[in-house]
């Protein structure tokens, strides 16, 4: 079995699509798994398929990894999610509002539980004006902020960590923005999204992660503004779950949300391969982004099918406005912290000669294509 043929089968088996005559053989199955596991995939399908009639047609080694796949997604959620409730308690306790983001919102709302949706790190959304005593709470909590210059336009997120007694590292992305590149950064904002926001009583009364709307919409943006356009199985299946649960109410915020956005051909574009690969029901969703469209200009339509560095960077020089803010986004590329230089090479180090070394040793990653 090829690799496109084995991501095929995957995309089948988990929408109860695929009816392989007579049985899978031991080496297509083990060749579904693998794609499944590299796509992020093999709890959910462990999950439908030790579930459901289709099992009956896997080899029993294929069912016995899936199983085993499925206790290590379920061993790590219990770690996550109780990490998570000692996190939402410490910012609750500092009075700062909080939204749930991308998997870690999405696998206790559209999963059908949490375990089914990894997720390497947990994203957090907070109004930018709560950033210093959002770092504050993590600090409190063990977490240390991963070695980075403080940033403004060249980044809109923090990053923290924390190794639990486990030996688990837990990953926190503190966002004031919802994506670093600048025709994406505002599409949703905190305050935008606060009063549509849900419940995650699985978490406690006062979790709020992204309504549903948002939620598809972020969903859209985020594999086309930070991973290349690229068809990862992950986020198209969340597209697909959150597709498929949009009510007639939520689809007009969508729709209309998208458009103030700027962001119809982006959303376009995931539900198209989402409907591609899972076939996914588009026929309300579509329609009704091509009218809330109308003939606007989409600059962030360019990022479909992925970008070099140097194109994102032209594209982030266009969205700002006035020579200031376009000097400092190149100087924050560029000319990082001083303090920042010195931890990555040494407090005594000639810092002309290493800003000198990481512009040209950068310099090739800029024109490479993704």
């Amino acid at each position: 079995m090829t690799g496109a043929s084995a991501r095929d089968d995957v995309c089948l088996a988990l929408t109860g699509a695929c009816d392989r005559d007579p049985r899978w053989s031991p080496s297509d199955a083990g060749a579904a798994i693998a794609v499944a596991r590299a796509e992020r995939v093999d709890a959910v399908l462990a999950h439908r398929l030790l579930n459901v009639h289709e099992a009956d047609l896997w080899p029993a080694g294929a069912r016995a990894t899936l199983a085993y796949h499925l206790r290590q997604h379920l061993v790590l959620e219990s770690l996550r999610h109780r990490e998570l409730v000692r996190l939402i308690a410490a910012f609750a306790s500092a009075h700062i509002d909080i939204l749930l983001l991308k998997g870690a919102g999405l696998a206790y709302t559209v999963y059908p539980a949490p375990h089914l949706r990894p997720r390497d790190d947990t994203d957090l959304f907070i109004r930018r004006d709560d950033l210093g005593r959002a770092g504050q709470a993590l600090a409190d909590c063990g977490y240390a902020r991963v070695e980075e210059p403080d940033a403004e336009l060249a980044s809109t997120q923090r990053h923290y960590t924390m190794d639990d007694g486990a030996r688990l590292r837990h990953i926190v992305d503190l966002h004031w923005r919802i994506a670093i590149p600048r025709v994406f950064a505002d599409a949703l904002a905190f305050d935008e999204m606060w009063p549509r926001a849900i419940v995650v009583p699985s978490l406690g009364e006062a979790v709020r992660t992204c309504g549903l709307a948002d939620a598809l919409l972020l969903a859209c943006v985020h594999r086309v503004a930070h991973h290349h356009d690229a068809p990862d199985l992950l986020w198209l299946w969340d597209i697909h779950l959150l597709a498929e649960r949009v009510r007639p109410a939520e689809l007009g915020v969508f729709a209309a949300a998208a458009a103030r956005a700027r962001m119809c051909a982006v959303c376009r574009r995931g539900l198209d391969l989402a409907h591609e690969h899972f076939g996914t029901r588009i026929d309300d969703i579509a329609p009704a982004l091509e009218r809330a469209r109308g003939s606007a200009e989409e600059p962030a339509s360019e990022f479909v099918g992925g970008l070099r560095p140097i194109d994102v960077l032209r594209s982030d020089l266009r969205a700002l406005r006035g020579w200031r803010a376009r000097s400092r986004l190149v100087c924050e590329h560029l000319f990082p912290p001083t303090d920042h230089m010195r931890a990555q090479h040494g407090a005594h180090t000639s810092l002309p000669l290493a800003y000198l070394r990481r512009i040209v040793r950068g310099a090739p990653s800029w024109f490479k294509l993704p």
